[in-house]
């Protein structure tokens, strides 16, 4: 009778061994055996809604974390540009001021270079140096912290490619190749079948035009962007969301969206530009 309970506790203390184990992968690895596209994922302490685009799961949220995958701290550079003050006299509206010509002088000289524009690791900043807005329309990010292989997005998670960029276009109604207003198209695509109005969210936009607004409910914010030489420019009137897949050197491929254009538009930015960011699922 003692050995068979010995034997028991044995077995007993052998399944609890087995089963610490497992949970400790589990969590480790961060798995959530349970998780299906549609359903929220809490990702560096934000949570992030997650939607169908034909075969694609992405985000619904713009990414706004501060860390990489790896729990690394992403290099915050906030920088100022001051905008020059404006003499509406040279405009032809009033008076002109004793400083005009130094007023003109300043509007169209060029900004001073700052650590944005010469950054040569993964960044990001708030749009304006202001972290609420980050809280409605997640971080601005340079391409070097696109691809850092320390991990933007979460475990099981990427920036979307041009090419997948493409796949969701089409899955939405854009035509497919290089022809005019098709996915493999420069500038503005898809216009005619409003893939842009299809992306953009109800009521988060200053001008609206046409239908099928949100359709895919990708919900895009007009975060604004920031330009390579630091100025925060855009917010409520564009969009733009980076791919991972450089142009050409010192150039990246991005998506944007405009306000009062129904289309998506298709360039290459400087990888010190910053834009928005979308990660799909591996």
């Amino acid at each position: 009778m003692y050995i068979i309970n010995k034997e028991r506790k044995i077995i007993v203390l052998v399944i609890v061994i087995i089963l610490v184990i497992l949970f400790f992968m589990l969590t480790r690895t961060n798995i959530n055996i349970a998780w299906s596209c549609g359903q929220d994922l809490k990702y560096n302490g934000d949570v992030y809604g997650t939607i169908k685009i034909g075969n694609t799961c992405v985000f619904k949220n713009n990414l706004n974390t501060e860390k990489y995958r790896n729990g690394e701290k992403i290099k915050l550079i906030e920088g100022k540009f001051k905008e020059p003050e404006v003499d509406l006299s040279l405009f032809g509206i009033g008076e002109p001021s004793e400083n005009s010509e130094e007023l003109l002088e300043e509007m169209f000289a060029e900004p001073e270079i700052k650590e944005w524009e010469v950054t040569k690791e993964g960044a990001y900043s708030n749009y304006e140096n202001n972290a609420n807005n980050s809280l409605t329309y997640g971080k601005l990010y340079n391409f070097y912290a696109v691809v850092d292989a320390r991990g933007l997005c979460p475990q099981g998670w990427r920036v979307p490619s041009d090419e997948e960029w493409m796949a969701i276009e089409a899955s939405l109604g854009m035509c497919e190749g290089k022809d005019s207003g098709c996915t493999q198209a420069l500038r503005e695509r898809g216009a005619k079948e409003e893939i842009g109005n299809k992306l953009k969210k109800q009521g988060a936009w200053e001008s609206l035009f046409g239908e099928n607004i949100n359709q895919s409910n990708f919900s895009a914010l007009p975060g604004g962007l920031r330009s390579p030489n630091a100025m925060f420019m855009g917010l409520e009137l564009t969009a733009s969301f980076w791919t991972s897949t450089e142009a050409s050197d010192g150039r990246a491929w991005i998506r944007n969206l405009r306000d009062r254009k129904t289309g998506v538009y298709r360039l290459d930015e400087g990888i010190n530009y910053g834009a928005s960011v979308r990660c799909i699922k591996n």
